[in-house]
């Protein structure tokens, strides 16, 4: 069997404050990665210390999302972020 995971960085789009990263150049050279993975495909993101700010748009329901970030505190305000995206509650 052969899992497919799609792992995104975003501490590849840094932004000018510390602990937000560059929201519309993730989401415009993610989106047509996370656009042509099949349904039930990983999608790895890792957060770091990021705080979330980003459209909720970008997260499909058909995929399997896996956060990960340094501390509790950003894994917990990912996790609250996205629960309430309306694609995922689908899910």
């Amino acid at each position: 069997m052969i899992q497919t995971v799609l792992e995104l960085d975003l501490a590849d789009y840094p932004s000018d404050h510390p602990r937000l990263y560059d929201v519309y150049q993730f989401e415009r050279q993610s989106q047509w990665f996370v656009e042509t993975l099949d349904p039930g495909s990983y999608v790895r993101l890792r957060v770091g210390s990021y705080m979330p700010h980003t459209s909720r748009e970008f997260f499909r329901a058909d995929l399997m999302w896996q956060i990960t970030a340094k501390d509790p505190q950003t894994l917990k305000a990912w996790h609250e972020a996205l629960e309430g995206a309306p694609q995922l509650a689908e899910f």
